[in-house]
């Protein structure tokens, strides 16, 4: 993004949740790490009406956690981001998850994807 520019950060929300391709994280809930940057345009004024609300964008990948199991964290992730594109005023988002358990000796493993709206 070139010039001036505002982006709406969720750093580090912290998810239980159902997800993964193998049988044993079929039926269990594991921790999962979320960061979510959204690049909106800057207003022209300060208005609240214009700003991109990160609770209403935290309260979303929530319930998209606890809807059901998914099965690849790639899917999630670009689910994350179908949710910040589709809030009025976002340009473009860059989504990271992490699985924090799936490796016993591994701090967390994911995925980052950036999508921009077209």
């Amino acid at each position: 993004m070139e010039g001036p520019y505002t982006r709406i950060i969720i750093r580090d929300l912290r998810l239980m949740m159902s997800i993964g391709v193998y049988e044993s994280e079929k039926n269990v809930q594991q921790p999962v790490l979320v960061n979510v940057i959204a690049d909106t345009n800057p207003p022209e004024e300060t208005q609240a009406g214009f700003y991109v609300c990160y609770d209403t964008l935290c309260q979303q990948i929530r319930g998209l956690a606890g809807a059901g199991h998914i099965g690849l964290l790639e899917s999630f992730v670009e689910q994350v981001a179908g949710l910040a594109l589709a809030m009025n005023g976002v340009s473009a988002v860059t989504v990271r998850a992490e699985k924090l358990a799936a490796i016993a000796d591994v701090a967390g493993v994911g995925a980052e994807i950036r999508r921009v709206r077209r």
